[in-house]
């Protein structure tokens, strides 16, 4: 008889969600990424040059394991020609915008439209998939989510109501035109509805039902962290160290 590790075979049969996180420079990208895996928040943030990627485990009732594998975009990433690569097989779309730069918020529509054409590109031979590239297995819910990725509108910045300018009949508008499924505003800065978020996201791509408890359980890090330049990923980094946060539901 072979014995087998259990956490091996866990990690080969929990589910794996691509998020690829789009917008423009400076709106809090990478920020809100810091925050949902460290709940952390630092002004010293570089700005993003290619593409980085980043793992996180989240567990939901009913010993469900899903492992969010997030690619935080650079700026640029909206004339880079690896932009198809970036966008390959991936499950969710988050177009960030800052609710507080009108800029930010006017270029997402050139942003759907790239994007779109993107997705729509035929696939290059040898494109590794999001699974096999970087362990996991896709669930039948979320690989059929692979052609359609579920698109969500989000704005940065909700601790600074004070001096909104793009208006939620704004928000509203854009995404009806571009068929988004989520509307939602966060603050990468206080921490407000990140990690509800993409767990609220999550649940919904893999048809999970959850009630407010199960919004409230706590998320754990997942134990590591790789970065992508230019779509190649980087050399393994050392394991982060476990951290956990409270999210609440986002009404």
């Amino acid at each position: 008889m072979v014995d087998h590790d259990p956490d091996q075979l866990a990690a080969q049969h929990e589910s794996v969600l691509k998020f690829v996180i789009l917008g423009e420079a400076g709106v809090g990208k990478t920020s809100i990424i810091h925050r949902f895996l460290n709940d952390r928040f630092s002004t010293d943030s570089i700005q993003t040059s290619g593409v980085e990627f980043h793992r996180k485990r989240i567990s939901f009732p009913g010993h469900i394991d899903v492992s969010l594998h997030v690619w935080d975009t650079g700026g640029n990433a909206l004339a880079s020609p690896m932009l198809s690569s970036y966008l390959h097989e991936a499950h969710v779309l988050l177009f960030l915008y800052d609710i507080t730069n009108t800029a930010s918020f006017s270029r997402l529509s050139e942003w759907f439209a790239i994007v779109r054409k993107a997705i729509c590109e035929p696939e290059t031979p040898g494109t590794a998939t999001a699974a096999s590239a970087y362990g996991g297995v896709l669930s039948d819910t979320a690989s059929r989510k692979t052609k359609e990725p579920y698109m969500a509108l989000i704005g940065n910045k909700s601790d600074m109501q004070h001096i909104r300018t793009i208006k939620s009949e704004k928000a509203n508008k854009l995404a009806q035109e571009n068929g988004v499924a989520e509307i939602s505003i966060v603050s990468a800065q206080s921490g407000d509805g990140v990690h509800a978020l993409f767990r609220k996201i999550t649940a919904t791509v893999l048809g999970l039902r959850l009630g407010r408890a199960d919004f409230e359980q706590d998320i754990v890090a997942a134990d590591v962290k790789r970065e992508v330049k230019d779509g190649k990923p980087l050399a393994e980094k050392p394991p982060m160290n476990r951290t956990r946060s409270t999210v609440c539901l986002i009404n």
